[in-house]
């Protein structure tokens, strides 16, 4: 009984942490990314969606290019906690 409360607990802050991660990219990203299946938006760089669920695209390497983006993505300064939430949000948009 007590890991299963664990597991949820878990999933439920992963959950709290993608809604956050969404907040942010709505925010940040809209310009230039689709950040949502169901969003209208510019194609000048590829829907989230289609990021989350390209397997060249890891976790680290989510991260890593976050805290050190190439042009044409600006740097957008954020702190490692953002970071974190915006992986979380990519995660939660895996097929």
């Amino acid at each position: 009984m007590a890991v299963a409360l664990v597991l949820f607990a878990s999933a439920a802050a992963r959950a709290g942490e993608a809604q956050e991660g969404y907040l942010l990219v709505r925010q940040w990203c809209t310009s230039c990314h689709i950040v949502a299946p169901n969003q209208d938006g510019s194609d000048a760089a590829p829907p989230f969606e289609s990021i989350a669920n390209d397997p060249n695209f890891t976790e680290d390497g989510i991260r890593a290019w976050l805290s050190d983006p190439h042009p044409p993505m600006p740097n957008l300064n954020l702190n490692r906690v953002e970071i974190d939430r915006i992986v979380a949000y990519l995660q939660s948009l895996r097929n």
